[in-house]
């Protein structure tokens, strides 16, 4: 499992970010043939930095959807 911060682990890069990309360069190297990925969900919390909005959520529609914001005061 990586800790990168890119899409792409192996080259830091977000350039041409799929979903088979971010599997298989942070995980064991399985999308699609012997691994889906049918459910995702990414939380992002500002806490207090004063922001109008604190939360933003990336989720597939099994994890609640999109929903949020988060925008400066």
């Amino acid at each position: 499992m990586s800790s990168s911060s890119f899409c792409n682990a192996t080259l830091n890069t977000n350039a041409g970010c799929t979903t088979e990309r971010f599997i298989n360069t942070h995980f064991t190297s399985c999308y699609p043939v012997t691994c889906t990925v049918t459910t995702f969900f990414d939380h992002y919390a500002a806490g207090d930095q004063s922001l109008l909005y604190h939360e933003w959520k990336n989720a597939s529609a099994d994890r609640g959807g999109n929903g949020g914001d988060i925008a400066s005061g």
